[in-house]
């Protein structure tokens, strides 16, 4: 499993960024917060905390492998909490993470569902359902 990738950030798109490594390009799909932080990184050196996982059925036959990409390893290990919750899968994860981990993880800890809900994807009761979850669970990636 690739857990780190470094190399040169050469695309950027709304969900995804392509890093080159050599003559070997890497396409991660990225949560909205990291585009917003990588926009101005095109052409430079980055290093991403990467999860890798397969889209589709099994019994389907069409298994497509995906990496993710994060900034830190902490943001990664949010993300794998984050996507317990039932409900939330990898692409509505991905999809909803709009903001810093540290703010979305606060709003987790101190209750607060209106936050919650103005994140893409995530609506009133689906926000209630993940501060029950992983609320006192969080206070790790929290900012003070």
């Amino acid at each position: 499993m690739i857990a780190q990738i470094t190399g040169t950030l050469i695309a950027l798109e709304d969900d995804r960024g392509l890093v080159s490594i050599g003559n070997i390009a890497y396409e991660l799909l990225l949560p909205g917060y990291c585009i917003g932080v990588l926009s101005g990184k095109i052409g430079t050196q980055i290093t991403l905390c990467t999860l890798e996982y397969y889209e589709g059925t099994p019994g389907g036959g069409n298994l497509v492998p995906r990496m993710l990409g994060f900034m830190s390893k902490a943001e990664k290990d949010f993300f794998s909490r984050y996507t317990s919750v039932q409900g939330i899968g990898i692409k509505k994860g991905l999809k909803s993470l709009c903001m810093p981990v540290e703010t979305i993880a606060s709003a987790i800890e101190s209750g607060d569902e209106k936050l919650i809900a103005t994140m893409p994807g995530i609506g009133k009761r689906l926000a209630q359902h993940i501060i029950a979850e992983l609320k006192g669970k969080l206070s790790l990636f929290a900012s003070d």
